[in-house]
């Protein structure tokens, strides 16, 4: 089953998932594919962020482990990584509201 969890300022009747032929599960996490909607240098900064956070998510042997993770899987440079994305979301926030609002 595959779930769309982007909130929507307009509901549609239907989502498209489309399939990539190109891409092969083998056992460790696929990265999303993300398209820049606006010319925004937050949002910009925020994907380059998320991009980032899913490459130290699966480094090493983090590829293939499961469960939760501690700041010794992780490194404190993490929790850094973290606070520079809330930072941008909170300036996306400003110019663009807040994302659990936009559905209602």
């Amino acid at each position: 089953m595959l779930v769309d969890l982007t909130p929507k300022v307009e509901k549609g009747d239907a989502i498209i998932f489309l399939p990539d032929t190109t891409i092969t599960y083998n056992g460790v996490q696929i990265e999303n594919k993300r398209k820049l909607l606006t010319s925004d240098i937050n949002v910009k900064t925020f994907i380059g962020l998320q991009e980032e956070k899913f490459r130290r998510l699966n480094q090493g042997d983090l590829a293939t482990k499961y469960g939760k993770l501690g700041i010794d899987d992780l490194g404190v440079e993490f929790i850094d990584l973290e606070h520079r994305m809330l930072a941008v979301y909170s300036k996306i926030v400003k110019r663009f509201g807040d994302h659990r609002t936009l559905a209602t």
